[in-house]
């Protein structure tokens, strides 16, 4: 009979702690990829491998359909010449992307209720993005992505600001 009651008492008590730890709150797993759709600016990166990095990066994410994704990135190179790259991502589920040319996956790591900051990693933790909705981000709201990546085991030392016009 003991048994019962400690089980009844658990059984009832799950929600309210589910409920304590704040249901309210955007996480990868409730993604709403149309929400996600639109200009992104990026604030911030780990440093490409081969050193070199677009500036005035702009990212366009379009819906084509249910699992899918077309992916605009514009930016411009060292030499001020204008850059363009596009290709379709698959969703995956719980904020996770595959490249469907190169074959590169990321995730969303964080996003707000609002769909205004977003903090986005590759898979193999070698590459981050920090991204907004616009060309600024307060410093309360980059520190508190980085620290997301960081307890991630992101190494957000390297982390650099970009530039945007």
């Amino acid at each position: 009979m003991k048994g019962i009651i400690i089980t009844l008492s658990i059984l009832f008590s799950l929600p309210l702690l589910n409920a304590q730890k704040g249901a309210h709150s955007k996480t990868v797993n409730d993604l709403d990829i149309n929400r996600l759709a639109g200009y992104w600016y990026q604030i911030a990166q780990l440093p490409a491998e081969d050193g070199k990095q677009l500036k005035n990066v702009c990212i366009k994410f379009g819906k084509k359909d249910k699992e899918h994704i077309q992916r605009d990135v514009i930016g411009y190179n060292d030499k001020g010449s204008k850059v363009k790259v596009k290709n379709n991502l698959t969703y995956l589920g719980s904020g996770m992307f595959n490249d469907d040319e190169e074959g590169d996956m990321f995730v969303i790591l964080s996003v707000d209720s609002k769909y205004q900051n977003m903090l986005i990693g590759s898979t193999d933790m070698q590459s981050l993005w920090v991204v907004s909705r616009t060309k600024e981000m307060s410093p309360k709201t980059y520190k508190k992505l980085l620290a997301k990546a960081d307890a991630l085991n992101y190494d957000v030392a390297d982390v650099q600001l970009v530039s945007q016009k």
